[in-house]
């Protein structure tokens, strides 16, 4: 075979090559429509004729790093990568430093590797090309013809969309269409050349609708009121157990004190984006952080609730600007915000884990439990870090746990924040109302995707497991929990204006 059609015959297996990895990336995290993977093979195709060898070697690299990105936050968020998660998003995510490695799958990142190098190898055989130029412009032409066609189906004006005007947003966001029709890159194109990132973040987030809730069954709230927000708290955890035993026994007997709900545990970018939907009845975006930008919080249950009580406290073991968390309950009228800084400055020991370290969900609850005043009303949001610390659990672990199971790093965590919770509890006056939840699913793959929502009375028992279908969300429980709170929120204030 001479030189020529040897060159030809690389060049092919190059093409094949570079499309298959990245028709592969999207249908592991996009589920792409099948025109996609013809326009995988034109632009690979113009890619190899046009440009330099030297170049190409960059972007093999390049799309073998971009892809395992790419199936990372799919597979952790659930939802697929866009330009507006990578601007909005990469502040918050740097603060995790090298633990964000932890959830990058190492089997599927493997087969983007291997491609990668045998793509190098194919590149470095091809030797001469005739008639180069004539097969790139028939690619581009085909790259060129395959791309307008997807404007027929999600045209450019999607990008703007006219009920934006309104404050409503469209329940299919055109991102998400974009990448299931053109891919991750002619989206990211898209998206910066319409600026859809920076317009996005003004606008207004839909308010849920309470159905599903109203048969739901109400308890007698006290002024006394505690949210916990468990961090990657799976729904299977209430009765989760090993060779007989309970991995989270506290929770466990909540199914006997209180009301049990399964809400999907979908993630939306971010934490702070759970207690979002909780407070607000708003459904967050899965490509902004709400509280870096919403600025109407008047209607928000800690607003509602702070007016009604003599003390309120917000406790987080991050830094107090993590999220813009602290500022965000301060303008709520949460009187006592509590990051990492100042509880540290009352004497919590730091736990060193990633860039400025954690407060462990120990030392965070035994904290919290500090300021429960010995008569009178208060407001207590917790929100616990350990079962996040997947990468480092002897950081906050002092015994490991369940060796004998699949998940017995995420067990270990949570039979450690199970025990955190149950101390905090048992110094709860009686009558204190409790509601807790998990912020999102674990990130672990043997989970339901499912999280739990508990509302529970210190000193009484409610039995209730609500498991219907569908499944009801973090934002209808802003209205479930108003309902609980009626006949509080209908009473004068206590608390004067601040």
């Amino acid at each position: 075979m001479t030189d020529a059609k040897l060159s030809w015959l690389y060049l092919l297996l190059l093409v094949l090559l570079m499309s298959l990895s990245s028709s592969v990336c999207q249908w592991w995290s996009i589920r792409p429509s099948f025109p996609v993977v013809g326009i995988n093979l034109a632009a690979s195709l113009c890619l190899f004729t046009w440009i330099r060898r030297d170049i190409c070697v960059l972007l093999i690299i390049g799309q073998c790093l971009f892809s395992i990105v790419c199936l990372t936050v799919a597979e952790t968020l659930k939802v697929p990568l866009n330009l507006s998660t990578l601007v909005h998003g990469t502040r918050y995510a740097s603060h995790l430093g090298f633990s964000l490695f932890f959830h990058v799958p190492l089997l599927k990142s493997l087969f983007f590797v291997v491609c990668a190098f045998a793509q190098l190898f194919f590149l470095f055989k091809i030797k001469e090309l005739p008639r180069r130029k004539w097969v790139g412009g028939l690619a581009l032409a085909t790259f060129a013809i395959a791309m307008s066609t997807s404007f027929a189906t999600l045209p450019l004006k999607a990008f703007w969309p006219q009920n934006s005007i309104s404050g409503k947003v469209s329940p299919t966001p055109p991102e998400r269409r974009s990448l299931h029709a053109r891919g991750y890159l002619a989206t990211f194109v898209l998206e910066l050349a319409t600026g859809y990132p920076w317009r996005m973040q003004d606008q207004t987030q839909p308010t849920e609708s309470p159905d599903g809730t109203e048969g739901l069954p109400l308890l007698t709230c006290t002024d006394k009121i505690v949210c916990i927000q468990v961090e990657s708290l799976d729904y299977e955890m209430l009765t989760a157990n090993v060779d007989g035993e309970y991995v989270m026994p506290f929770l466990h007997s909540l199914q006997e004190k209180g009301v049990a709900i399964r809400l999907d545990g979908t993630k939306k970018m971010a934490s702070a984006n759970s207690d979002y939907e909780v407070f607000t009845g708003r459904i967050a975006s899965h490509n902004i952080l709400h509280y870096e930008y919403e600025k109407d919080f008047s209607e928000a249950l800690p607003q509602l609730l702070t007016k009604k009580v003599a003390s309120s406290y917000f406790f987080h073991g991050l830094p107090g600007n993590y999220m813009n968390q602290e500022k965000t309950y301060r303008s709520q009228g949460v009187q006592h915000n509590y990051g990492l800084e100042k509880m540290q400055a009352e004497g919590v020991r730091i736990t060193q884990v990633w860039t400025d370290g954690i407060v462990a969900d120990t030392d965070l609850f035994d904290f919290a439990a500090q300021k429960i005043p010995h008569t009178g009303s208060f407001f207590h949001f917790i929100i616990t870090m350990d079962m996040h610390v997947m990468d480092q659990p002897e950081k906050v672990c002092k015994n490991m746990c369940f060796s004998g199971t699949p998940r017995h790093v995420y067990y270990s965590l949570c039979r450690n924040t199970d025990a955190a919770l149950a101390s905090y509890a048992s110094k709860l006056p009686e009558g204190t109302t409790v509601a807790l939840w998990g912020d999102h699913r674990s990130y672990t793959p043997e989970g339901s995707g499912c999280i739990p929502f508990v509302l529970f009375i210190t000193g009484q028992k409610h039995t209730f497991l609500h498991e219907s279908d569908p499944l009801l969300n973090r934002s209808k429980m802003y209205f479930y929990l108003k309902r609980n709170f009626a006949s509080l929120l209908s009473q004068g204030c206590n608390l004067p204006q601040q």
